[in-house]
């Protein structure tokens, strides 16, 4: 299907801001639709904005996805891909206007989703669980990137690195290319990690996913190859720790999502303002970084 058909299939809330502009999808509680406002396609004033993420179902589909996995066995309804939250009738994610979404299981379990965006590319999610069941529940908190379809590369491997990426806590800078990341074992898995985000990164754009900075989480990297009727998928999460809600008790977690160009200045006031482990790494000088940089500077 074509990229607005694949957009009608959820009711939306829009998100208006200097520098980007899309909706969540409703359906599956989805941040799958960001338009780069001050980027086009080519130097020509005409020609379209460019399109970071698009919803499942359509080309180029990349998302991203904030959920809650159950315990092993456990019989809790959880939101899905299929759930549809609930957003206030004239919402709209503004840098001014925070957007929540609300789902309730109908068994005792309500859900918050509350973003927040700025003026540049930095999205705030808070995920919340009130439970009024008179029992413990144990939920295991993850956030999620999908890309699916292998993105043309500029083939400049040596100099720039284009795929997944990222500083998973003390793992340092870890950067792997699509081709490798579907290999047999090219995936790659961080356990008991503090710190550092995940993402994928194009020449001139990236997402990347930013756990809570003193959380402890596993972290991993991942690819599957295409099969009968299926593009090849990567993608990359965090898991954070068991978490075991107390009866009556409300839990909360809060992660962001970068999505936009890889602006020098942003880049780097985002690792201070947030306290984001090596988020400046988002930004690969390649192997002439002890040339290209100062000159970027100079």
């Amino acid at each position: 299907g074509t990229r607005d058909e694949a957009l009608a299939k959820s009711t939306r809330v829009s998100i208006e801001t200097p520098s980007l502009t899309g909706s969540i999808a409703l359906k599956g509680g989805l941040v799958d639709d960001l338009v780069l406002v001050n980027y086009r396609e080519t130097v020509d004033p005409k020609s379209p904005n460019v399109v970071l993420f698009s919803p499942l179902g359509g080309p180029h589909a990349y998302f991203a996805e904030f959920g809650w996995q159950g315990a092993p066995g456990g019989q809790a309804a959880l939101p899905d891909s299929e759930t549809v939250w609930t957003a206030d009738a004239n919402a709209k994610l503004t840098p001014d206007t925070p957007v929540t979404l609300s789902w309730d299981n109908g068994q005792g379990l309500k859900f918050r989703r509350t973003l927040s965006i700025d003026q540049n590319y930095m999205i705030a999610v808070s995920d919340e669980v009130q439970n009024t069941t008179s029992g413990d529940i144990i939920l295991t908190p993850y956030a999620r990137l999908y890309r699916f379809g292998t993105p043309k590369t500029t083939g400049y491997a040596t100099v720039l690195h284009e795929g997944m990426i990222g500083v998973p806590g003390d793992a340092g800078l870890q950067e792997i290319s699509y081709s490798h990341v579907l290999e047999e074992g090219g995936g790659k898995s961080f356990d008991g990690k503090t710190g550092g985000w995940l993402g994928i990164t194009d020449k001139y754009w990236a997402s990347a996913l930013i756990p809570d900075q003193k959380a402890t989480y596993a972290g991993s990297f991942r690819g599957r190859p295409a099969g009968p009727g299926a593009q090849e998928v990567f993608w990359t999460d965090y898991q954070l720790g068991v978490q075991a809600i107390a009866a009556g008790a409300t839990f909360k977690t809060e992660g962001h999502l970068f999505a936009g160009a890889k602006q020098v200045k942003i880049v780097e006031d985002y690792e201070v303002k947030h306290g984001i482990k090596q988020f400046e790494l988002l930004i690969d000088w390649g192997w002439f970084y002890f040339i290209t940089k100062p000159l970027y500077y100079l």
